[in-house]
């Protein structure tokens, strides 16, 4: 925006000083019209980009908030102390993961029902050996856990 002052009294001012000092004026309105209107555009531009980023924001809560429910539900049924709203506010979505994962609700390999063998069914029921390992650590993490840690970076950033 441009700033006109006077630098003479206009009483001192003859008629072709005026009338220049009127075309400056004038000059420097019409100036400031277009910066102003070139503001406006630009500040129209980027109101639409905010509701679109605002849209974009509420979109990716809402997926946050549905998979807390989600990963809340299985962790509920795997583990019958809490329902499944009780563990979705107890618990935020990354612990929910890791939790469906280690009680291992998740399995990347599909699964087939094969009928026992011979041996298999004689036996009474499963050994220690076949238990799965009830305290995992935390360095391992399987390729499931990995896979849903990426997903869920890439759509939500840092949850």
């Amino acid at each position: 925006m441009h700033e006109f002052s006077l630098e003479d009294p206009i009483e001192e001012m003859d008629e072709a000083d005026l009338r220049s000092t009127l075309d400056e004026f004038m000059q420097k309105h019409e100036e400031n019209v277009e910066d102003y209107s070139a503001v406006v555009a630009e500040r129209d531009e980027f109101s639409e980009s905010v509701e679109d980023l605002e849209e974009q924001v509420s979109e990716y809560s809402e997926t946050a908030d549905q998979l807390k429910a989600k990963f809340a539900e299985i962790v509920a049924e795997e583990s019958s102390l809490f329902d499944a709203d009780e563990v979705a506010e107890r618990f935020s979505l990354d612990e929910l993961i890791s939790k469906a994962d280690s009680l291992g609700a998740f399995s990347l390999v599909p699964e087939t029902e094969e009928e026992p063998t011979e041996e298999e069914a004689e036996e009474d029921g499963p050994t220690f050996a076949d238990k799965p390992d009830r305290a995992p650590t935390a360095e391992s993490k399987s390729a499931f856990r990995k896979q849903a840690e990426s997903d869920l970076k890439a759509v939500l950033g840092d949850f």
